[in-house]
């Protein structure tokens, strides 16, 4: 659609709900930014004006206050007011804005210095080989074999789930210890909290073939990683002379690269201190 049929459209369609340029984009960028049930106009999928670099700051930005600047920017291209805006204009503005929070990808190394195990099962006879994987001199030791189908994972390093989430919210909290909050972004631009993310990532992990390790936990219902937290996982049982935590083990690619699809929005503590006279 070129410029002047899509302002045709546009106006026509303000004019009928009786709402402004503005209003109308404010409601289109809360919809791309928090992916909510707004309906979109047949002409918007078509809107010539609109650049990639606008969505893609909508996605990922920091700052809820994006969407009122995309609002006032795509009014004003659509006034003439303004021929363009870049995304280096953008970022400017936003830059003042955000000072007090941080933007932060989860470290992809972290799984890589975590000890557990290692699982070789050959294709056709399906037995598994399953190993104690030292993650510091990458030596397997403590063969085990097991038959039948009685370990259910697939080839790969395994390390525990739960020392996994704490490692990386530690990092995390190293690294900024003033934050205040961290709220999770998903590549899509999507905005969780922390439950529903480890929620998430531990139901697709055990459906991928997960591993239990402690001789307590065969006897839980573990369906759920709110199951898991519900028991005590805070001790180790040896494995070829090696000791490791009691727990879920997952799949260390797996869980790296599900995590790799978030960032952090690390917010900071307002210093507040003043000098009293």
């Amino acid at each position: 659609m070129n410029k002047k049929g899509y302002i045709e459209r546009l106006l026509k369609y303000t004019k009928e709900n009786n709402i402004s340029l503005y209003d109308y984009y404010l409601r289109l960028a809360k919809h791309i930014r928090y992916s909510d049930n707004y309906k979109l106009q047949d002409f918007e999928k078509q809107n010539p004006f609109i650049k990639q670099e606008d969505i893609g700051l909508l996605y990922t930005s920091t700052d809820d206050k994006v969407v009122e600047y995309f609002a006032k920017s795509m009014t004003e291209r659509i006034e003439g007011k303004q021929e363009k805006t870049t995304k280096e204009e953008i970022e400017e503005l936003l830059d003042e804005e955000l000072s007090d929070s941080k933007l932060v990808s989860i470290s992809r190394k972290i799984a890589d210095k975590m000890n557990g195990f290692a699982v070789v099962r050959e294709d056709k006879t399906n037995r598994v080989h399953l190993y104690y994987h030292d993650a510091k001199t990458n030596v397997l030791t403590g063969e085990e074999i097991y038959l039948n189908n009685s370990v259910e994972a697939d080839s790969g390093y395994y390390v525990n789930y739960e020392d996994y989430i704490d490692n990386m919210l530690d990092e995390l909290m190293n690294k900024y210890p003033e934050s205040n909050t961290m709220t999770f972004i998903r590549d899509d631009g999507l905005v969780r909290p922390l439950r529903e993310v480890l929620e998430e990532a531990y139901d697709i992990l055990r459906q991928r073939g997960a591993m239990r390790f402690g001789q307590d936990l065969f006897k839980e219902t573990i369906n759920s990683f709110a199951d898991l937290k519900k028991l005590d996982t805070n001790y180790t049982e040896d494995y070829a002379g090696e000791p490791l935590r009691v727990g879920v083990y997952v799949r260390r690619d797996l869980v790296t690269r599900i995590f790799d699809k978030y960032k952090v929005k690390v917010e900071y503590i307002e210093n507040k201190n003043t000098i009293k006279k």
